[in-house]
């Protein structure tokens, strides 16, 4: 949905720059059309605020030591969010009332919430680790190419989103469990190759004699980027290794535990 708010309001910008004076009825669809805009602005940031994750992928660092909710009860606020917004723009604006731009971005928004509704209902279905991926490779990710270290504090959200690994794989366990006691359960053949790809992550130093693991590669070098002091750094570095063989690790372990549980 959010890729989909921010496709939407680009047809609207020209809209709000006219300044040539224009007759009444026009001036009424313009401002209909600015107003929605805002409208859908909100939304999107109403949406954006739900995810830690995709706030540090679009650039900011907002919540930035935060891991995105992964339960259903999660999934459910948001659900809730976007039929309030439809609900309140349907109840704001009428489409008759806009200008062509504005009118497709209505029924495009309207469009987007209804057949994610539809899906919805579905979400029990769908795994969260399988060949596909999980958060178990998802997380690595984020925090390689997403999370920038230009601060001592922007390094310790860094070793607070390891620590947090440990609540997303419980409750990703959670669902798999809930899961497979429903008879929903992955083809065999997603198992192996989910274990591989997080055994991966857990490959190298801290957690054994080896190089550096891709995790803590990426953050020594961050960190030695970083103009702090020696000490400092040096304190950020064991913290790291810290959460690595602490919460991060008994994380990545509870994830290998209920794959052993549930694999038929």
């Amino acid at each position: 949905m959010r890729l989909a708010f921010a496709l939407m309001i680009l047809p609207l910008t020209p809209l709000i720059q006219a300044s040539a004076p224009v007759p009444l009825q026009a001036a009424a669809t313009q401002a209909q059309d600015a107003a929605l805009l805002q409208f859908l602005d909100r939304a999107y940031d109403e949406q954006l605020a739900l995810s830690p994750e995709n706030q540090t992928q679009l650039g900011f660092k907002t919540n930035y030591g935060k891991l995105d909710d992964y339960t259903d009860a999660a999934a459910v606020r948001g659900r809730a969010l976007a039929e309030r917004q439809l609900k309140a723009m349907r109840a704001q604006f009428r489409p008759e009332q806009l200008g062509e731009s504005a009118r497709v971005s209505y029924r495009l928004f309207e469009y987007q919430v209804e057949r994610e509704g539809e899906s919805f209902q579905f979400r029990k279905l769908r795994f969260p680790v399988s060949t596909n991926g999980s958060p178990a490779g998802d997380i690595p990710v984020l925090l390689i190419n997403n999370h920038k270290v230009d601060t001592v504090a922007d390094a310790e959200a860094y070793i607070a989103r390891l620590r947090e690994t440990e609540r997303v794989m419980r409750e990703v366990a959670a669902t798999m469990r809930e899961q497979a006691a429903a008879g929903i359960i992955p083809n065999k053949v997603n198992f192996a190759p989910a274990r591989a790809d997080a055994k991966a992550v857990i490959t190298g130093a801290p957690f054994d004699n080896g190089p550096d693991s891709t995790v803590m590669a990426d953050f020594r070098k961050k960190v030695t980027a970083l103009k702090a002091p020696e000490a400092t750094k040096a304190k950020l570095l064991a913290d790291a290794g810290a959460a690595l063989t602490g919460p991060f690790r008994r994380g990545y372990d509870t994830l290998f535990a209920t794959l052993d549980e549930i694999e038929p």
